[in-house]
């Protein structure tokens, strides 16, 4: 045998790297969680601003179910519609004129119950309320702005 040469004992052991650390991310990795906190951000400020935007339609129905009478349901109805578009629109409204706007902008049709109702409420004849308190509730919570 050669001794000339390295031995086994010569050797040095082998070093095991130290484990790679998870922090600090790749900047793909910052990019990407910029990005989803961001598009989260967006449908978060989106969702507060149509709760917010439609608490008119969450008043009117919490009004809705305190009024007995068919003018009381009516006056909520119309109160309604002007704010959500503009006095210049629905004020001059009235008759035929008045029920067919309110199934355009409702995108259904109204009842004829509540359409003789609407046709009556300021007068003596007994109304019966609850078709026209449908069609109301029905026209806050599904018409467009």
């Amino acid at each position: 045998m050669n001794t000339n040469g390295p031995t086994l004992s010569d050797l040095n052991d082998i070093v095991v790297p130290e484990p790679v650390s998870a922090w600090p991310p790749a900047p793909g990795v910052w990019i990407v969680l910029m990005f989803v906190v961001g598009v989260a951000a967006f449908f978060l400020i989106r969702r507060i601003n149509t709760y917010r935007k439609n608490a008119y339609r969450r008043v009117a129905l919490t009004e809705l179910a305190q009024v007995d009478s068919s003018a009381g349901v009516a006056e909520i109805l119309r109160r309604v519609a002007i704010h959500a578009y503009s006095r210049e629109t629905v004020a001059a409204l009235k008759g035929e004129d008045w029920l067919q706007w309110l199934e355009a902008q409702g995108g259904f049709q109204l009842p004829e119950k509540a359409r003789l109702a609407l046709a009556r409420v300021y007068s003596d004849e007994l109304i019966e309320p609850n078709a026209l308190r449908q069609f109301t509730e029905q026209w806050i919570q599904e018409h467009t702005c």
